[in-house]
């Protein structure tokens, strides 16, 4: 998931929640001043100038330490800022994590993560002393076992905090639009035989990679350390606060889990995915969550025991056997993930209320998957490719029936032609003509969407 784009799509909503709710209280000068630079941090937070969005949301939290949603941004500000990959003080991290699990005093954890935000980025060693000092047991933390908050929850800063749950369905569907724009400048290139596998399925997600191996130490890595190091611990404590004063929404469970994930911290991150089930807000969806962070760490039996709680949990979510396909195609296990997409589109075509053009992209993504199995499997016999590049063929060709301004489709039916060729090598030349056809095909339609979104562009600026 891109959290840069979901989080700045929360902003907007978010920050006038918060306004809304404070104009009913006794508006004090300094509660003002802190509205107005919460207003600037969130301009630039929609911006997506996140080093500049959490020194604004600093600045409202040195006029008046209490603001929690302050908190809360300055947690997503520092998780875009944080590096994977990127060498960090392992130990440093460790320890302020075991200091601040441990926390039993909620007013203390938000004055030690204060004062994190607050210290110098270029003073490493002022924050290593600082947290090397912070007065709590530097021990491993308890199981988490429950979600009860340590202290009183506002019940304006929680009714903020739903409105992110309220918001998720029409954040996801500018999501999709986005990624379906990226999906079409790529697929822009996809008109000969390519040197690998594209598999562009409509939401697909992939599992984080492992972070790479640390480099030597020198100076200049050195320095990228110590600024990865403070974004880290900050956007922990941060998270760690909003977690206190809102467990009732999954998002802090969530974004800990990122967090830790990202670290390669596997049992504090398991915790938080976990903890997630216990939420309120917990959904099909959060199973997916889990079994992706499973997959990534090559914990298959995991990652398929999740995948089969979330289909249970709604069998009817077309979008859950779409997470499963992937999770097959990354195994190269081809049969699988063309049985779930099939599934998928079972139930969409069940559904009456489903759009054309949803209905098309899971046709399209049984085609691509298709070729991805002619395409991968070179020794693959005769009958069977045969078999797979008919069932491709057969899907591009319900894609483009119900969508005829979809492009992608023609790429593919492009290389399915060129597939073709391997179990009918008699007739290449006629394939290889098809296959032509189908490029200049792509090619044009993908040209008048350039333009007509070109066009649209110039309308919105007049």
């Amino acid at each position: 998931m891109n959290k840069g784009k979901f989080l700045r799509l929360l902003s907007i909503t978010l920050a006038f929640a918060f306004l809304f709710s404070v104009s009913c209280q006794d508006l004090k000068y300094s509660k003002l001043k802190a509205n107005y630079f919460f207003k600037k941090a969130n301009a630039k937070f929609t911006e997506e100038d996140y080093k500049v969005a959490a020194e604004e949301y600093t600045r409202v939290l040195k006029i008046d330490p209490s603001y929690i949603p302050a908190y809360y941004y300055l947690a997503s500000c520092y998780q875009q800022l944080y590096k994977v990959g990127v060498p960090l003080d392992d130990k440093l991290v460790t320890s302020l994590t075991n200091k601040m699990e441990n926390a039993t005093d909620a007013n203390q954890l938000r004055e030690i993560v204060f004062n994190l935000n607050t210290l110098g980025d270029e003073s490493y060693p002022e924050f290593a002393e600082y947290v090397k000092g912070i007065n709590l047991p530097d021990t491993p933390p308890a199981a988490v076992t429950s979600t009860k908050a340590l202290v009183s929850v506002d019940p304006q800063i929680a009714e903020l905090f739903k409105k992110v749950e309220a918001d998720k369905a029409a954040i996801a569907a500018k999501k999709k639009a986005e990624e379906e724009a990226k999906k079409k400048a790529q697929q822009a290139n996809v008109i000969s035989q390519p040197g690998d596998a594209q598999q562009p399925a409509d939401g697909e997600k992939k599992a984080d990679e492992a972070p790479a191996p640390q480099p030597p130490m020198n100076d200049s890595t050195r320095k990228l350390m110590e600024k990865n190091t403070i974004r880290a611990m900050r956007a922990l404590g941060n998270a760690l606060v909003v977690k206190y004063y809102n467990t009732a929404s999954v998002d802090p469970l969530l974004s800990l889990g990122e967090l830790y994930n990202n670290l390669s911290n596997f049992d504090m991150a398991e915790r938080y995915y976990l903890r997630i089930l216990d939420s309120s807000y917990a959904t099909s969806k959060s199973f997916f969550v889990i079994a992706e962070f499973y997959s990534k760490y090559g914990k298959d039996d995991k990652t398929l025991e999740y995948f089969k709680k979330a289909i249970d949990a709604n069998p009817d979510d077309p979008d859950g056997y779409l997470y499963v396909a992937n999770y097959y195609m990354g195994k190269q296990k081809y049969d699988d993930a063309l049985t779930s997409v099939q599934k998928r589109i079972d139930i969409l075509e069940k559904d009456p209320n489903v759009d054309t053009r949803k209905r098309a992209e899971a046709y399209y993504t049984l085609g691509v998957f298709s070729w991805t199995k002619s395409f991968k499997r070179q020794m693959l016999p005769d009958n069977e490719r045969k078999a797979v590049v008919e069932k491709g063929m057969k899907a591009l060709t319900r894609a483009v029936e119900l969508d005829e301004n979809y492009p992608e489709p023609y790429a593919y039916i492009n290389l399915l032609y060129r597939e073709m060729i391997k179990y009918d090598p008699k007739n290449e030349k006629t394939y290889s003509a098809k296959a032509q056809e189908n490029v200049e095909k792509f090619q044009m339609l993908y040209k008048r969407l350039q333009q007509r979104s070109k066009l649209e562009k110039e309308l919105e600026k007049k």
